[in-house]
């Protein structure tokens, strides 16, 4: 009487102790039916125990599977692994522990961990997983990646802008750059740079890996960056009918590069696979307009001196050749004609030769 009671405040405490637990944890009996499903995998899975209870495990782990791999093959992967394991304990990778990412019925999609178990028993094996919501700390892994990443983009930006030679250079040197900060398929730039063919403008199209010329480009969100000089996204329903670069994408993010209130061009980018641009990746492209802006006159301010070294460079050329030729002569008319001669040489033409005096 008295181990009978003990027997039943043990099963009491063991079962009070699957409930309560902040893990979620499920067990299964023969052919991998579903006997206990506790609070935590109701939160976890937003299954309640009730629909869970007498189902092969396989098919509720199916159900949670997410919609872009819920396919046959790898249901017939999932069901031999976790045959394998239950009549011999191991699994493939010889490890006890997966990581997976579930959808819940809301479209709620969560990371979880599942440490494998089983014990033996007299008439042979009770199996089953303890499971971790770990949701947060991925999102946490993902956050510091996404920090890191953009550091690391950003920096590669900044420093395009001492290295690159020209303005054109430094656009698609930075182009493919932006793409991969940004998830994004493709990257457009428009600039105004008086010294361009177009109309005053250079324009590139980027698809990450290779930069091509290309004509001034406008649609829904290029016009509001123009008209309103603030970041402007839209996502695919709102995109039905619009012009793209990509044709089909699902979402498009535009932004300003300004110099103080300026406005000296328009980077924007299209994605058509994944999620659509989020507030996220608006605040990250209009940090990267904002670096390439700092690029640009980094660039622009080489250039200007570059020209003036040029020019100096040249006008002392000049007046060395010209005190050599005044030095070997004492005829002013000779002096003059190769002095011209020099000039000529120097700086092609008289107007230039007038510059240069």
């Amino acid at each position: 009487m008295r181990i009978s009671s003990s027997l039943k405040e043990s099963e009491e405490i063991f079962r009070s102790v699957v409930e309560q637990s902040p893990n979620g944890i499920y067990l299964l009996a023969r052919e991998e039916i579903i006997i206990e499903w506790n609070q935590s995998m109701e939160w976890i899975t937003e299954l309640k125990k009730a629909e869970v209870i007498g189902r092969p495990m396989l098919d509720v782990m199916f159900s949670l599977f997410r919609d872009e791999i819920t396919n046959q093959q790898m249901f017939d992967r999932v069901s031999n692994g976790t045959r394998a394991y239950i009549q011999s304990g191991k699994i493939a990778r010889h490890d006890i522990s997966i990581e997976k990412v579930i959808q819940c019925q809301s479209g709620v999609r969560r990371h979880i961990e599942i440490v494998l178990i089983r014990v033996q028993l007299e008439n042979g094996y009770l199996t089953g997983g303890i499971v971790h919501d770990i949701t947060a700390r991925k999102q946490a892994e993902a956050a510091l990646k996404r920090s890191l990443d953009e550091m690391t983009s950003l920096s590669a930006i900044a420093s395009q802008g001492a290295l690159a030679g020209n303005l054109l250079e430094l656009l698609e040197s930075t182009m493919p750059i932006i793409c991969q900060a940004l998830a994004a398929s493709l990257c457009y730039i428009q600039i105004s740079d008086p010294e361009a063919r177009d109309h005053g403008q250079i324009c590139l199209v980027c698809d990450s890996n290779e930069c091509t010329p290309s004509h001034e480009f406008r649609n829904p969100v290029v016009e509001s960056v123009e008209t309103h000089g603030e970041c402007s996204r839209l996502a695919k329903p709102e995109l039905s009918g619009q012009r793209t670069l990509t044709g089909e994408c699902v979402s498009a993010l535009g932004a300003p590069i300004l110099e103080t209130n300026t406005r000296l061009g328009i980077l924007y980018v299209e994605r058509f696979l994944g999620d659509p641009f989020n507030l996220e990746d608006e605040t990250l492209l209009k940090t990267i307009a904002g670096q390439l802006s700092v690029a640009i006159s980094k660039v622009r301010l080489m250039e200007k001196l570059e020209v003036k070294v040029s020019d100096r460079t040249r006008q002392l050329f000049t007046l060395y050749e010209i005190l050599e030729i005044a030095n070997n002569s004492k005829d002013l008319r000779i002096i003059t004609d190769r002095s011209f001669v020099v000039f000529e040489s120097h700086w092609g033409n008289t107007a230039a030769v007038a510059r240069a005096i």
